[in-house]
């Protein structure tokens, strides 16, 4: 049976800058919300003019790096977004401002963590914002990653917790991790690659104990030696002293088809639905979806039987009704795309044996390709599942 995998694409417009106001707005993480990469040009201008107003404005300085941050995150993080604009700036120039006006700061203390992306040795500067304002929204994220990277799971757990309850979590996100958890089986490990792969389901072994007889391993992570020098040990995987590539996304590459080669240990192993294609296509023979992830074996599977088992489990309301105002909806919606590989499955067993399963399958599956926004995919759902 032929499978297709989708996978989550941000469309960044270009837009041109007369189209937005003129209002500073609080800036978050891309990750978290995303916007056309002129709007986050137009507000890096509005935030150094503001800096210019009042250079000590720890307010100022962290939305301008946010701004500047989420402009080169829209171009792929190309370095060339500092010419868009004479507003823009690089990183290390923004990091080296703020330290020379709000130094010792909260502000000054967390960009040295941002600006370098997920670097251990500038760990002592993240744990000292936390302990200035462990209530910042768009730390905890950070923290926890930090914690995860040296197994430190009780600290991670006391974050989540702190996290859960401001009720910053999607929603959408968190239902979509409850359903990969419900994918696997006992004492499984899963290779998640994103932020919003990944964060809910540690969210969600942490806080309600779901599943944590699961170990949620972000590959992205393992790029960080001394955090792939642990977890391979841990679980059972030769070691991979160095990467040599420049790109990250080669390095992905060999570093998850190192891991499927090598791997010895006797959990059972999965891939995330979320993890970009290209990485495992040379594993795809040994690959079997089971609802929201991929099984690696060396043996075909009855994938019909499994994704009936593990559907049984799923919470599906939240693709029919959308109960609160999610700002990652959009987010949400894409990756709930990853849905249709286990719906077609399950639909070509249904329509001759159970035809009114086969027919809400079906419509979950239109359902699903509506909200994704793409029509050419609903085209596609329609003439697979006659």
């Amino acid at each position: 049976m032929k499978i297709y995998l989708m996978i989550i694409h941000s469309l960044l417009l270009i837009t041109p800058f007369f189209l937005y106001g003129q209002t500073p707005e609080h800036q978050i993480s891309f990750a978290l919300e995303h916007k056309p990469h002129g709007y986050y040009v137009k507000q890096a201008e509005l935030w150094w003019k503001e800096i210019e107003k009042d250079t000590n404005s720890e307010n100022a300085w962290y939305n301008y790096f946010r701004a500047c941050r989420n402009t080169q995150a829209t171009v792929g993080w190309s370095n060339d977004y500092v010419k868009e604009s004479p507003y823009l700036k690089s990183g290390p120039d923004i990091v080296e401002l703020i330290q020379k006006n709000v130094p010792n700061t909260f502000t000054s203390n967390f960009v040295v963590w941002e600006e370098r992306g997920f670097d251990l040795t500038k760990g002592k500067y993240l744990l000292k914002a936390y302990d200035i304002n462990p209530d910042f929204e768009g730390i905890h994220a950070s923290m926890i990653a930090y914690a995860e990277s040296e197994l430190n799971y009780e600290l991670r757990k006391r974050v989540d917790d702190k996290w859960f309850s401001r009720n910053e979590m999607s929603p959408g996100l968190l239902a979509y991790g409850y359903n990969v958890l419900m994918s696997l089986e006992s004492n499984s490990i899963i290779l998640t690659q994103h932020d919003n792969d990944t964060y809910p389901l540690w969210m969600l072994q942490d806080v309600k104990n779901i599943r944590p007889d699961v170990a949620v391993i972000n590959f992205d992570m393992l790029l960080v030696k001394s955090y792939r020098d642990k977890i391979f040990h841990e679980y059972n995987i030769a070691p991979l002293d160095t990467i040599f590539e420049e790109s990250n996304s080669v390095n992905l590459e060999i570093l998850i088809n190192h891991i499927l080669k090598n791997y010895n240990n006797t959990r059972h192993l999965y891939l995330g639905l979320t993890i970009t294609p290209k990485y495992y296509k040379k594993y795809l023979n040994n690959l079997f979806v089971t609802g929201l992830a991929l099984k690696y074996s060396h043996s075909p599977i009855d994938t019909f039987s499994i994704c009936e088992q593990h559907y049984s489990d799923f919470k599906l309301d939240y693709i029919e009704i959308q109960y609160t105002n999610d700002r990652n909806q959009n987010t949400v919606n894409h990756q709930n795309v990853n849905y249709l590989p286990s719906i077609k499955i399950l639909y070509q067993v249904y329509r001759t044996k159970n035809i009114n399963k086969s027919i809400k399958l079906k419509e979950l599956a239109l359902l699903i390709a509506d909200n994704s926004g793409d029509k050419t995919l609903r085209n596609k759902v329609k003439e697979e599942l006659k």
